[in-house]
């Protein structure tokens, strides 16, 4: 593109400047952590905003965890929580987590719910 149209691939530095700031922040902060031994706390960053959730373990419906080939290598995975939120669901994703967090999260869901 710089070949053809050399002042677009200028405006277009910026842009790609702004894309990688916004992928540290939204990396840098997300996280998920327990409380107690029946509340979550998970924070997930978005577009410049941080969403911070607490979320009791009985309005917990499902969690997924999700890992791509090359995410293997680097030990990271996506955690997808499900959320009884009214009479819908709401989906929370935690993307780019430590893998040994996320396997963590995910017993202690499995010993909670064997507990109820």
């Amino acid at each position: 593109m710089s070949y053809w149209l050399p002042t677009w691939a200028w405006i277009s530095l910026p842009i790609l400047l702004l894309a990688a700031l916004q992928g540290n922040f939204a990396a840098t902060n997300t996280a998920g952590g327990l409380i107690t031994s029946d509340l979550l706390a998970v924070q997930a960053g978005h577009w410049w905003t941080r969403d911070c959730y607490f979320i009791p373990v009985t309005k917990i419906q499902s969690l997924h965890l999700r890992q791509s080939i090359w995410m293997k290598r680097t030990r990271l995975a996506h955690l997808t929580i499900n959320v009884r939120h009214g009479n819908h669901n709401q989906e929370i994703q935690l993307r780019y987590l430590k893998l040994s967090a996320v396997e963590h999260l995910y017993k202690w869901y499995l010993q909670s719910t064997l507990q109820s």
